[in-house]
């Protein structure tokens, strides 16, 4: 077997005048992870705007219609100092939603309102919407509960009855996927060593960068791989003051110019 070993006592300083560099590029690749169970949760929606029953009472400004006909931009509002009151029965399975929100539009704001539990348990479900045409001028949105007339919500900058309408969210629980294998790929490098001055642990090529002025002071048993000197500009140097074992020593990529000075009981054996 070749091998090589360089002993010192002294002090070896190495001047570089002509610089090289060579890129290490690495391939990267990420464990992969079996048997993972995606789970995935939520909930899908039916929008319902026709009510199956709808009734209008009290004093309506215009009789009532512009409550219901589909169109967001109209309104009525109760007429002669009294009140407006508007009915509207939905079913849908009521009792098999998970939530049910009730979509109104009033001089406050277009709002999505969660229908309360109990009322929800009602077939069909019953909502009621009522315009007073006197102070404080306001609307109430209703529903009832089995026993009585629920409050959902209440406006108080106006008495416009715009129009409604039901959103039925359903629970949606897609299957899950068993025995999944995730596969990340990339081309990321591995960070550099923290220096070059170590000896490689365990043995390894060891490439010595002279630009990081290594004061080698430890032994190095590499036997079965090389020493490899890279890189520096002028008057950088590695000083070594350790027995090194190694297969070749090699000066080549640290410039043409390269310059080894021994001290005496320094020497170099490569046989």
């Amino acid at each position: 077997m070749k091998w090589g070993w360089l002993l010192c006592f002294g002090i070896i300083i190495i001047f570089i005048s002509i610089v090289f560099g060579i890129l290490f590029v690495f391939a990267y690749t990420p464990p992969s992870y079996d048997n993972v169970t995606l789970v995935l949760n939520g909930t899908i929606s039916s929008y319902q705007k026709d009510a199956i029953a709808t009734a209008v009472s009290g004093n309506w400004q215009n009789g009532g219609s512009q409550t219901y006909d589909g169109n967001w931009d109209t309104f009525d509002y109760g007429g002669g100092g009294s009140t407006g009151i508007l009915y509207r029965n939905y079913t849908s399975n009521s009792q098999s939603a998970v939530e049910i929100r009730w979509q109104v539009k009033d001089e406050c704001a277009i709002i999505n309102l969660t229908v309360p539990y109990l009322c929800r348990l009602q077939s069909p479900l019953q909502l009621k919407a009522i315009s007073y045409d006197y102070v404080p001028f306001s609307v109430e949105w209703l529903c009832y509960n089995g026993t009585s007339w629920e409050l959902v919500r209440a406006c108080t900058s106006g008495e416009q009855v715009y129009e409604e309408g039901i959103f039925w969210l359903y629970g949606y629980v897609p299957p899950n996927y068993d025995n999944v294998t995730l596969v990340l790929e990339g081309g990321v490098a591995p960070p550099p060593p923290a220096d070059s001055c170590s000896c490689p642990s365990p043995a390894a090529h060891w490439y010595i960068d002279i630009s990081d002025n290594c004061n080698i002071t430890d032994n190095c048993y590499n036997d079965g791989y090389d020493v490899h000197f890279e890189n520096g500009t002028a008057g950088d140097m590695v000083n070594i003051s350790a027995m090194i074992v190694a297969d070749h020593f090699d000066l080549q990529n640290a410039g043409a110019d390269t310059i080894v000075q021994t001290d005496p009981g320094c020497y170099l054996n490569t046989s």
